[in-house]
């Protein structure tokens, strides 16, 4: 694997983590959230410097942060399997989003940060 996709995947991690944080804490969708659900995958997508790269990380990091994000704020979501479907769907418009901003951050990524 690029290292460039290694420092992407931790960045995102460590910026989900924080955001996960943050979403804990206040327990209610302020300003911070928000700033960091769109800096995030344009951050992660400008690291990896390469769009495809950028929109697969956007999808599989923000999917999988988000939901671990969804366990631990309202874990009662994952007491029944329909809920589970619904929490799933509940995730994935944020999940959309994170692929196209990722994609624009990969789009920068490879235009100023050159190899």
């Amino acid at each position: 694997m690029d290292k460039r996709v290694i420092y992407a995947i931790v960045v995102g991690v460590v910026l989900y983590a924080l955001l996960i944080l943050v979403a804990y804490l206040q327990q209610d969708l302020s300003i911070h959230q928000l700033l960091l659900i769109v800096i995030t995958p344009l951050v992660m997508g400008a690291v990896s410097g390469k769009i495809k790269k950028a929109a697969i990380l956007g999808f599989v990091v923000s999917f999988i942060m988000l939901t671990l994000e969804l366990a631990i704020i309202q874990p009662v979501i994952f007491t029944d399997a329909s809920m589970i479907l619904v929490g799933v769907l509940m995730v994935l418009p944020y999940v959309v989003i994170s692929i196209a901003l990722a994609a624009v951050g990969g789009l920068i990524g490879k235009k100023v940060i050159k190899k």
